[in-house]
Parts: structure tokens; sequence; C-alpha cells
């Protein structure tokens, strides 16, 4: 077996055939020529040839999950694990929350080196997740320093799930990493990303016997934590669905995790208000039914006009049971009621769209349109105090959610203006949005995105009118 062996050979060729312009085989230690003219043969330090295993062990950074940890834990060296998630749980957790408060409470490792690889990786996917961009490019991109971040976190968890490593805490990260490109416009980066949750949400319920790290328990706490997960996958799916407008949500009809232990757990706290996610989950919810329901034409109709006005009965019901609910400081900032009103303007702007010669069309389009206006005027007045300088964006608890509300709000009104509505009011609603989709832009740039998105509909007379 050892004389089959295979010699190793230089990268290059050695000097002596390089000066002479002689083909070399590259034979290492001395290539065959260099042996039949008995002549000393010298290859290049840096074209020695390397074992396999030493060859991985000396790559820049390492690639193994130990490697890849001691790279993260250096970019965490300012940060302890608790200061990460004290801030999470400030700044995330309420308007989406992918822990669950009992692994809140229980506290976390003293040290990231006492912390497994898939946590810390979450931990550096939160951090760059509540890091606020610096100044931003003229073109609304990444700093270069948030930049790199945000590539090492690519790299980084694509070595830990080829080591073949997956776990609870590694589909939270790669989560966090998808709402970071959804949160800054990084498409089609983010649906890409979401796909890769999908999948390792499916690999962890049906292959994740193959290591031992990734074993799940059947207690409550592991329950929670499943619930917890499938949860937050459902809505940035479903906000994903809405956002794009072009596709069924990959979690509809789709049993995510082991829906035999989360179910029950599922179904005993949503009715529990004192639940960080439950109300969060409940909107999205009513944002896929919405969104379900547009998209389902019936024989007479393009949508089924009485099932999209019971949901949205059924939305205003809840956003009413959310203002009783929020102080009015947080409103602004909850992810709760901001789905609630995507689903409302989602669904309102589709019914002015109804063919007036469909059944109840016309009744369908005046309705929608009455209905519209009052829900623009009521978030021009929650902004107005923001764009006149009484109240400051809390941009730390700001959910990205809130920048696409906004958009589509500017968005309708531009559409007015392009018709020929060019009122006052609507001259001046579309400032203002536009003002508050830059201010928001701070913080998440995906406002940038949707800014780019309105001036390709906004004609020049109407860009000058409203410079």
């Amino acid at each position: 077996m050892d004389s089959q062996r295979r010699e190793p050979m230089a990268r290059r060729s050695c000097l002596q055939c390089r000066n002479q312009k002689r083909k070399c085989d590259k034979a290492f230690p001395k290539c065959s020529v260099c042996t039949r003219l008995k002549k000393d043969c010298n290859y290049a330090e840096s074209t020695a040839p390397l074992s396999t295993t030493a060859s991985l062990e000396r790559k820049p950074g390492g690639l193994a999950p130990p490697d890849v940890k001691a790279e993260i834990v250096k970019s965490l060296s300012s940060f302890s694990p608790e200061d990460i998630f004290t801030k999470y749980l400030s700044n995330i957790h309420p308007w989406l929350p992918t822990i669950p408060d009992s692994r809140l409470s229980n506290g976390f490792p003293a040290s990231w080196e006492d912390s497994t690889v898939d946590f810390t990786l979450l931990g550096f996917t939160l951090h760059l997740l509540m890091t606020e961009p610096e100044i931003a490019q003229s073109d609304g991109s990444l700093s270069p320093k948030l930049h790199m971040a945000y590539l090492f976190s690519k790299s980084w968890t694509a070595l830990i799930e080829a080591a073949g490593l997956n776990s609870l805490d590694m589909i939270r990260s790669k989560l966090v990493l998808t709402l970071f490109e959804v949160a800054h416009g990084l498409y089609p980066a983010a649906l890409i990303s979401f796909g890769a949750v999908i999948g390792a949400a499916d690999a962890f319920t049906h292959h994740n016997g193959c290591d031992i790290s990734i074993a799940r328990s059947a207690d409550e706490g592991t329950v929670e934590e499943e619930c917890i997960v499938s949860s937050a996958i459902a809505i940035i799916d479903r906000y994903i669905t809405v956002e794009n407008n072009i596709w069924p949500s990959l979690t509809r009809g789709r049993s995510l995790l082991d829906q035999s232990r989360v179910r029950p757990y599922i179904t005993s706290v949503t009715s529990n208000s004192n639940q960080a996610f439950s109300r969060v989950f409940e909107a999205s919810s009513l944002l896929e039914k919405v969104h379900t329901t547009l998209h389902e034409p019936t024989k007479h109709q393009s949508f089924n006009v009485e099932e999209l006005a019971v949901i949205v009965q059924t939305l205003k019901s809840f956003e009413a049971v959310l203002q009783q609910e929020i102080p009015e400081r947080l409103k602004l900032y909850s992810g709760a009621l901001v789905l609630c009103r995507i689903g409302l303007i989602y669904a309102y702007d589709n019914g002015t769209k109804t063919d007036p010669n469909e059944i109840d069309g016309a009744c369908c389009r005046a309705g929608a349109r009455s209905a519209l206006d009052s829900f623009l005027e009521v978030n021009l007045e929650m902004i107005q105090p923001y764009l006149e300088g009484n109240e400051m964006v809390d941009f730390k608890i700001l959910p990205p959610f809130l920048v696409y509300l906004v958009y589509k709000c500017a968005a309708i009104v531009t559409e007015r203006l392009r018709v020929g509505e060019e009122t006052l009011p609507n001259w001046n609603a579309l400032k203002g949005l536009r003002r508050f989709l830059e201010l928001l832009s701070q913080r998440w740039l995906a406002g940038k995105r949707y800014l780019r998105l309105l001036d390709e509909d906004t004609t020049p007379r109407m860009m000058k009118a409203i410079q």
C-alpha cells in the first residue's frame, strides 16, 4: 500500500528548471531532471509541499468549529454574554423575541470561552443586528466596517454548518442574520438566507441524530425554545411575503420543528398577553390571512370580498386591543401593532383596486378608499411629532417593520399624485412620509432602498414639487 502512495509534489517548478526553461515534474524533494543531471534541486521555500493535515492546520483563521469560535470570541472581546443578551432583551425582544424569557432569566455563561460555538455565533449575530449603521454611504449601502462584520458572520455560519453542527441557537443565528439583511434591504441575500433557515429547521427535526451536541430533550424548556423559534420563523416569513408580494409564504401549511411537541405549547401561551411573542405572532397570523385571501380568486371575484371584510374587522378589533395594552410612548415601537397596521393597509390598498364590474366590486372600492383615507390620516398624525422635533425616535427599540409601513403609505400617496390627485394634503403627506422614511433609514437602511423605489415612481415634476 505504501509503495502505491502518490509522491508529494511541489506547487511550482524548481528554480533550476525555471532558470533553464526546462519542463519540471515538480517531484519533491528532487525533480527527475535534476536527479538525472545530478544537480542540486531547490524549490522556493513557499512551494514546499504540505501534507493534507498540515495544510488544514496552517490555513489562515482555521476552518474547524474551535477555530471559528476563537475568531468570534476575538471579535466579541469588548462584550460579555451578559452585555449582549441584556441589550437584546431591551432592544429586540419586545418586537421579535427569539429567546424564551425562562432562558433569559436563568442567566448565561460568564464568558464566551465557556460557551458553545453556536451560542457564540448567536451572540455575534445579535450584536450585528443591534449595531446602528455609521454614516450611511451615499447609495444607502452598509459602511465598510459593518459590511465586513456582516461578511464574517456569513462566513462563520457557513463553516459551522459545513462541520455538520445544527441546533436551535444555530437556527436563531441564521434567522437573526436574515433579519439583518431584511432590515437593511439586502436583497436577494435575505431571500436566500431565509431558505437556509427553513432547511436548518427541517434538518433539526428530521436529521438531528448525527451529533450528540444537537440532541434534544423533551423537557418543557426545550419545547418552549422550539415554540419561540418556530414562531419567529413564521413571523419573519409572513413579513417577507407581504413585503415582496409575489409568492406565498414558505411556512404556510408547513410543520416547522416538532409540531406534536410545539403546537400544544403555542395553544397554551398565545392567549396569554404576558408572553412576549404572543401578540406579534397573532398579528403576523392575521397578516398571512390577508395575503392568502387576496391571492385566492373566486369564480366571480378577484378575491373573496366577504372573507376579506371579516379578516379586516378582526384586525381592527385586534388593533383596538393593542391600543389599550400598549403605553402611548411605545406604540410606535410595537412589532404587533405595526404588523397589524401593515395587514390593514395591505387589505385597504388592494380593495381600492377591485374591478367595479365584479360582484360587490364598486361597493368594495368605495369602502376601501374611505378606510384607506382615514388610515393614512391617522398614521400621518402619529409621525407628526417626530417630524416637528417635539419627540425623538428611539432607534434602539425601533422595529424594522415600521419602515415598510411608512413606505407603503408613501407609495400609495405617490400613486395618487401620479394619476392626477394633486391636492395640497397629498403633497404635504408625501413630503412628510418621505422625510420620516429618511429619518428611519438612519437605523434601518431598508429605508434608503424604499426611497429609491419611490423615486422610480416619481416624475421629475413631482420630485421638484416635493423638494
